[in-house]
């Protein structure tokens, strides 16, 4: 008896696992640049949140988009960073963790504040056409950009809002503009 051996011909498997391996790993690579840029989008857009810059010039001010909320009863007469009582009534203080002590902040009010669809035509006129100058004297444990009196507060929102959004303009020493401007 006489054993015979057949030339078969190699097997297609390695190479289709070959191409579905690549294929993986172009679906994997293509996954994780959306993911990435994804990823780059949110924190760009939570750094804008939070207060970091969104244009500056040299023809032109630094402006810098970002939250405000208001502390008030609860902290009445405390001593605050700069060693001053804090007073809710007081227009021109403000609590923030990215300017330094003294710094003197214009903020006008911007839209996209969660209760802007609340406000009435004469509220909305109001709100977003003033603008006030508050003074950081304090800073805290919260991660958005300003924390402000109520009086302040009030001058750009309803207290009841609890939250709005602000442009906000760090000025010079600026000891002569008036704490709040149409």
């Amino acid at each position: 008896m006489a054993i015979v051996l057949s030339a078969k011909e190699p097997s297609a498997a390695p190479l289709r696992l070959a191409g579905f391996v690549l294929l993986a790993m172009m679906a994997a690579g293509v996954l994780c640049t959306a993911f990435a840029q994804q990823g780059a989008r949110t924190r760009a857009s939570a750094a804008s949140a939070a207060g970091y810059q969104l244009s500056s010039g040299l023809d032109g001010p630094t402006l810098v988009a970002g939250t405000a909320t208001f502390y008030a009863d609860d902290f009445q007469e405390r001593v605050m960073a700069s060693g001053d009582p804090f007073d809710m009534n007081d227009l021109s203080v403000a609590a923030a963790n990215q300017w330094p002590l003294g710094t003197r902040l214009r903020l006008r009010r911007a839209p996209g504040s969660p209760w802007d669809s609340t406000l009435t035509t004469e509220q909305r006129s109001e709100y977003f056409g003033r603008s006030i100058i508050v003074t950081v004297q304090d800073h805290g444990d919260f991660t958005h950009a300003l924390d402000l009196s109520r009086a302040a507060f009030a001058q750009l929102g309803r207290p009841s809002e609890g939250v709005i959004r602000l442009l906000i303009e760090p000025l010079g020493d600026g000891k002569d503009a008036p704490a709040v401007t149409r």
